[in-house]
């Protein structure tokens, strides 16, 4: 683990601003340092300025003592003597002032080597002047030429001092000059090298910490935090097979690479889950899927039968009511012939005596058809029976279906239900409930075309259960057609039996015989009658049959696409 890593951000920014503060409180040490120095030498120069100054008034002083003095030399007038007096008086007072001064301004031997040299030239000096004024002064009157050169006298003696404490003091002063200059030349050359050192100490203390700023920013910040950042974006974008690194650092950076990688771990267990969540409702639906073909296959069993039935039924229908159309057609054809054989037997019987062989040929074949005819109208009770109880099934069997179709409207019904609550649930569960909601509704739409599909089928049979009531109807009046046909049968066969009995008296009892014709031909127009009802109630038991048969037919494909629906959901 490097340093950088042990280091929190915080402590490398301050250890950055500390290198730049450490770096400027060196340049101003140096600057200071230099500062102190230039100070230093502009004192010492101020102070040799300042005494060169002070001495060179110093010599000021002495030209206008000496100026009074060559006043005095030249005009020794009372007034100009007592002018000069005052005046000398005035600069020397203003001398020693200034002498005291220098005297105060000494800091170097040469200073006080100096101040006790010219204190001594320059006593002398007031000496010389005192002489000078005091002999001016001593003048009884007018001054004579002797006075004057006495007095010129004195003021040579004086300069000669005067030049010599001025000399003195020209020398000091050119020495204070040179030391000026001395101190121009240290002060430029100290502020040359404190230019230097601080330029030199600025620039190594600033790359200094630009380059450890470096050092910690890109190798202890930014490229830690870019890799930090890296980690974090390919885990947004779900790449959970990122390394993720620096987790060991001791700094903000290993706190976020372990937040980084606590972050990957609750991503890998988020898209574990959810990949299970995927499986589930995957086998949810396959479950569900393997359901519904379950309940249709049993739906199909419980009413594929009874749709059968239904269809078998109205095809057996069908099939009885062509008999019996078609026996009708034949009972209609016989009694016509019959009424024929009955009309001649009326035209003939003036004849019937003589004619009786013909006759008892006639009777016999007379009795054979009303015994075709009764046995004809005996298989149409028979079938009538049948297709009555027939028609009793299908009655029977459209209740059934209705039955099943009632339980299939209450699946439906719960199924909805049962959608409406996952619909719910699903709305609760947020996002997380979104795929089931989508099958919830897929679910809840199929029971709504189930709903559908058993309405049009409930529909369906109710039409199917009036076609059947219908059916019963006609069947029952066919029945009973074909019961009066019997009796009607049994009284030809009765008559004609009587016929036969009588045929040794038919000439005797013609009008007997003709009377019984009267009534054959009447009984035998009732059978013609009954035939012809018989055939319309039989064509009306065909056209239902074959109705029957169409909306069975019908049954079977809404069915077989209801079926579909609930395998395809």
């Amino acid at each position: 683990m490097s340093l950088l890593s042990r280091i929190g951000v915080l402590p490398k920014i301050l250890t950055v601003i500390g290198l730049l503060g450490f770096a400027a409180a060196a340049v101003s040490v140096v600057a200071v340092n230099a500062i102190t120095a230039l100070n230093e030498v502009s004192r010492e120069a101020a102070a040799a300025g300042a005494k060169g100054m002070t001495s060179s008034l110093l010599n000021v002083n002495v030209l206008a003592l000496n100026r009074e003095e060559h006043n005095i030399a030249i005009r020794p007038q009372p007034d100009v003597i007592r002018e000069a007096r005052q005046t000398i008086t005035d600069e020397w007072a203003m001398f020693d002032r200034r002498f005291a001064k220098l005297n105060g301004l000494a800091s170097s031997e040469e200073d006080r080597r100096f101040i006790t040299e010219a204190a001594a030239l320059f006593a002398d000096y007031r000496k010389e002047l005192e002489i000078t004024v005091r002999l001016a002064e001593s003048l009884p009157g007018a001054p004579t030429s002797a006075d004057v050169e006495k007095l010129v006298h004195e003021l040579l003696a004086s300069r000669k001092v005067q030049e010599k404490a001025r000399a003195r003091a020209r020398d000091y002063y050119a020495a204070l000059e040179n030391r000026i200059q001395v101190l121009s030349e240290v002060a430029e050359t100290t502020a040359s090298k404190g230019r230097t050192t601080i330029v030199a100490a600025s620039t190594v203390g600033i790359l200094s910490a630009l380059a450890l700023g470096f050092v910690i920013g890109q190798f202890g910040i930014a490229r830690p935090i870019g890799t930090s950042v890296a980690n974090l974006q390919a885990l947004a974008k779900d790449d959970f097979t990122v390394e993720i690194s620096g987790q060991d650092r001791r700094d903000e950076v290993g706190d976020i690479a372990r937040a980084a990688l606590v972050f990957k771990q609750n991503g890998i267990e988020k898209k574990r889950l959810q990949e299970a969540q995927t499986a589930a409702e995957q086998q949810a639906v396959a479950e569900r899927k393997r359901e519904m073909y379950r309940l249709a296959d049993g739906f199909e069993s419980a009413v594929g039968d009874i749709v059968e039935t239904v269809s078998s039924a109205s095809k057996d229908l069908e099939g009885a009511a062509t008999t019996l159309f078609r026996t009708a057609e034949t009972t209609q054809q016989l009694s016509t012939r019959v009424a024929a054989a009955s009309g001649q037997a009326s035209s003939n019987v003036q004849s019937v005596a003589s004619a009786t062989n013909e006759m008892t040929t006639s009777v016999q074949e007379i009795s054979r058809q009303v015994q075709e005819s009764s046995r004809i109208a005996a298989d149409a009770v028979h079938q009538a029976e049948k297709t009555d109880a027939r028609i009793g099934e299908l009655s029977q069997a459209a209740q059934r279906i209705g039955d099943v179709v009632k339980l299939i409207t209450a699946i439906a019904e719960q199924t909805n239900l049962l959608a409406l609550n996952a619909t719910i649930e699903a709305a609760r569960a947020g996002e997380a409930g979104k795929g089931f909601a989508v099958v919830a509704q897929e679910v809840k739409a199929l029971a709504a075309q189930t709903g559908k599909a058993t309405g049009e089928i409930s529909a369906q049979i109710a039409g199917m259960q009036q076609a059947t009531q219908e059916s019963v109807g006609a069947i029952k009046e066919i029945g009973s057609t074909i019961g009066r046909i019997a009796e009607i049968a049994s009284a030809i066969a009765v008559a004609v039996e009587q016929q036969g009995a009588a045929t040794s008296e038919i000439s005797r009892n013609v009008q007997q015989a003709a009377r019984g014709t009267t009534e054959v031909a009447t009984n035998i127009g009732e059978v013609d009658r009954g035939a012809a009802q018989t055939g319309s109630a039989s064509t009306q038991v065909l056209s239902s049959a074959r109705a029957l048969s169409t909306e069975s037919g019908r049954l079977k494909l809404e069915l077989s696409k209801f079926l579909a629906t609930v395998r395809a959901a």
